[in-house]
């Protein structure tokens, strides 16, 4: 059986259709038929078997990667439980920063690997010191700065007259993780505020929320 639709300009008709053979011409047409669909059969099991063998490697892989990064995951967490039980909460902090912001990939084969976006010339240059509201200057804390627009993350120290690079036509937020495991920010409304000028102190603000894990993080970050 077979579906015809015939069309014009004003109708469609769909029709269940039998070709109409008989005597030898029929069976010509069926010797033909058997033939073509035996080569069909053979061909159809030999990609389905190959089809099958590439979802299996796949679910290898995936099974492997998958296992390395709960591995990876697992030996973060521990790590970060041993920082926090030795009162290094400033460290525990800023490794859940870095997991939970940073991405990473890693490249195993030869070949081209584009990771760059060409952006426009608008950043300007800022000669940054960092203190908390208190005034009192961070030293060498590693300061991020994410760029909402463009979804692009900056690491830098939080060291005296570093050159910052900030775009203001872009949402920004800037933050560190102060020694005590405390997210000191940087906000979006502060850069609005910002006058180019060769010397400018980052007034970074203190979120008194403790930090136990990764979702605390992106939640105070808003990420």
């Amino acid at each position: 059986m077979y579906n015809v639709t015939l069309t014009s300009e004003n109708e469609q008709v769909d029709l269940d259709v039998t070709p109409v053979l008989s005597g030898k011409d029929y069976r010509k047409a069926q010797e033909e038929f058997d033939q073509k669909m035996v080569v069909y059969s053979g061909q159809f099991a030999e990609r389905q078997e190959k089809v099958n063998e590439q979802r299996n490697a796949i679910k290898r892989r995936m099974n492997a990667q998958r296992a390395e990064l709960d591995a990876q995951k697992a030996d973060a967490t521990a790590r970060i439980a041993e920082l926090k039980k030795q009162g290094r909460n400033g460290e525990a902090t800023n490794m859940m920063v870095t997991r939970k912001v940073m991405n990473n990939f890693a490249i195993r084969d030869f070949g081209i690997w584009n990771v760059d976006r060409p952006l426009p010339p608008f950043e300007q240059i800022f000669v940054g010191n960092f203190c908390d509201e208190k005034e009192k200057m961070y030293k060498g804390n590693p300061v991020y700065i994410v760029n909402k627009t463009n979804n692009t993350v900056g690491r830098f120290y939080a060291t005296k007259r570093n050159q910052i690079r900030i775009n203001k036509t872009t949402e920004n937020l800037m933050w560190l993780v102060t020694d005590d495991g405390k997210l000191a920010i940087f906000s979006q409304e502060q850069f609005n505020n910002l006058i180019p000028k060769k010397e400018h102190t980052f007034a970074m603000v203190t979120v008194l929320q403790s930090i136990e894990n990764e979702e605390d993080v992106r939640k105070i970050l808003k990420l």
